[in-house]
């Protein structure tokens, strides 16, 4: 079903999705990614655990596209861009855990809501 969208219409949604951007027509160049790669090389391996387990485990959460939604919002100031990069794994990490690593759904949220209230825990 996503094949038969227009590039126009996937970003809606993903601007739906994700929140607008600043400036949301910003087309982000090939340079400008490799400049948001060589600032994610220069940051110490330790502050930046939860990314390079991302990275590892799920690839496809932390790709062009998602640095490009990074690189909108700052935009295109590529630290800012790399700093939010880092501290967003980071508190995914905090929030949800081994689940940060997997597509955050709202159906794995529901079930998780569903079986705490179920254990009265709440």
């Amino acid at each position: 079903e996503q094949n038969l969208l227009s590039e126009k219409e996937r970003i809606d949604i993903d601007n739906d999705l994700y929140g607008t951007a600043k400036n949301q027509n910003l087309l982000v160049a090939n340079d400008v990614l490799h400049d948001f790669d060589e600032a994610l090389n220069e940051i110490d391996d330790s502050k930046k655990v939860a990314l390079v387990r991302a990275q590892t485990i799920c690839p496809e959460l932390v790709g062009e596209k998602e640095k490009e939604i990074f690189l909108n919002w700052a935009d295109l100031d590529v630290k800012h861009a790399v700093e939010r990069f880092v501290t967003y794994w980071i508190h995914r990490q905090k929030l949800f855990g081994d689940e940060a690593f997997l597509p955050l759904t709202l159906e794995r949220t529901i079930r998780k809501d569903w079986i705490t209230l179920q254990a009265g825990i709440w």
